[in-house]
């Protein structure tokens, strides 16, 4: 039997990721047609024509956190507290401190102070992130999923279209 070739080995991996890539995004489209948020949609766009994957975005926006967080659970909080912060950054200023102590309240729950402060803080943070790299991007998350895909992780995200102008 003949042995396979390294350049071959790579192209089968690398396929293996793109179906696991699929079979997650799929995953993910499915759970969100079943949500709250998905009722009140008309329809749902996989990579719409002339927009950015968000997913890419939201890895973008994340980047500097990421050596921080260690392992799957780690990871997904960071995106959680990503995507908090990245739609607070495209509501009104006035709005933010309302909007993040009701999500708060029930999310910290039995908390200690210095867990909320942290969290604050690096709300704040990332929401002067959003403003300064990604100010221009005006798309809401809806939701996102990460998933271990083996030795790399995979992002999918659901968001609203670019606002028309």
């Amino acid at each position: 039997m003949a042995k396979k070739s390294k350049g071959f080995r790579s192209l089968l991996k690398q396929q293996k990721l793109i179906n696991r890539g699929e079979q997650a995004l799929n995953k993910f489209e499915q759970k969100f047609k079943q949500s709250k948020i998905a009722n009140s949609l008309t329809d749902i766009v996989k990579n719409p024509k002339g927009e950015v994957k968000m997913s890419e975005v939201l890895e973008e926006f994340v980047e500097p956190y990421l050596p921080e967080a260690n392992g799957l659970e780690q990871r997904k909080m960071v995106f959680e507290m990503a995507v908090i912060a990245w739609n607070l950054a495209i509501i009104p200023k006035n709005q933010r401190k309302s909007v993040l102590e009701d999500l708060f309240r029930d999310l910290l729950k039995g908390k200690k102070a210095i867990v909320k402060r942290d969290l604050n803080n690096l709300i704040d943070e990332m929401v002067d992130r959003k403003l300064e790299f990604f100010l221009n991007n005006r798309r809401y998350i809806l939701d996102c999923q990460l998933e271990d895909a083996g030795d790399q992780f995979h992002l999918s995200v659901a968001s609203t279209l670019a606002p028309s102008s």
